[in-house]
């Protein structure tokens, strides 16, 4: 699977439980996360790089930490969030 794939590429797939990807819809699949692992709001962080991302947080009521990228300079001049570059960055 593509997802699979890049967390391979970025050497982070050890850090995740569980990996969604599409048919389910992003706000769906941070909720279905959330009660499955029984992860409280205020535990949780949404980290991603699209307005998609943002809004699945935002509608979980979620904390939400931006991978800034070469395709997201809108974003990253546009939302009030935390931004990173790199997994890597401190």
């Amino acid at each position: 699977n593509e997802i699979d794939e890049i967390l391979d590429q970025l050497k982070i797939k050890n850090y995740f439980l569980e990996v969604f990807g599409s048919p389910v819809e992003k706000v769906e699949a941070v909720y279905n996360a959330m009660q499955k692992f029984k992860i409280k709001q205020d535990n949780a962080i949404m980290i991603g790089d699209s307005l998609i991302d943002f809004k699945a947080a935002a509608e979980n009521n979620i904390f939400f930490a931006l991978r800034q990228t070469k395709h997201n300079f809108f974003l990253q001049n546009n939302l009030d969030c935390f931004r990173f570059r790199d997994f890597n960055d401190e």
